[in-house]
């Protein structure tokens, strides 16, 4: 923890633009790994959501004030049992909200969610009280973004403009396409974050 909050110092000493901390989210972790048997998987949700909690506050006390906390498998953890949803979406954002409830008010929080079929939980993307939602828009075209605009969703969009596994590079005009659509149906430009899919690789 400590090496990793030096580094991240260091790295925001080089330069004057601000440096992104970027962490995993509690559901995210707990989907995605081993969980215990003696625990219910909601008590995990809330252990591992207190400790990220810390991690973003030891970045926001190193001036921090971009922090993501990414949760790609929030659709995923949805049950097949329609009757348990509720109970799931419940916990689910109550714990990723636990990992930023603190933060001061000059502090972003933003969150990545992969590409998934979103119209199961779109109410819940408000109540992650994230101030960024960054999601895949590209390989869908823009579908994503507009569900989620027609929604009723008011915070920011990270749109995914280009697919980052593709080894074709993009035109302009494709970068722009969805990004004019959003703002051709009236969304905010000030809402409007410019992202590749999934993240950039080298």
């Amino acid at each position: 923890k400590q090496l990793g909050t030096n580094r991240i110092s260091y790295a925001q000493s080089l330069t004057k633009k601000n440096i992104k901390g970027i962490l995993t989210g509690p559901v995210t972790m707990v989907q995605w790994s081993y969980p215990r048997e003696d625990l219910s998987i909601e008590a995990q949700y809330y252990d591992v959501a207190q400790a990220i909690s810390e991690e973003v506050n030891e970045l926001v006390s190193r001036g921090i004030q971009h922090i993501q906390i990414d949760e790609p498998a929030i659709r995923e953890g949805l049950p097949l049992d329609e009757s348990r949803r509720n109970h799931y979406i419940h916990h689910a954002t109550n714990a990723f909200r636990l990992t930023h409830y603190n933060t001061p008010d000059n502090v972003i929080i933003h969150s990545h969610i992969c590409f998934s079929n979103f119209v199961d939980i779109l109410p819940t993307l408000s109540d992650l009280e994230v101030d960024v939602l960054s999601i895949e828009d590209s390989k869908s075209q823009g579908r994503i973004s507009q569900a989620i605009m027609v929604s009723g969703y008011e915070r920011s969009l990270g749109l995914g403009v280009f697919d980052v596994h593709s080894n074709r590079l993009p035109s302009l005009n494709e970068l722009k396409s969805i990004p004019q659509y959003l703002l051709s149906q009236g969304y905010d430009p000030r809402k409007i974050w410019i992202n590749p899919d999934c993240g950039l690789k080298t």
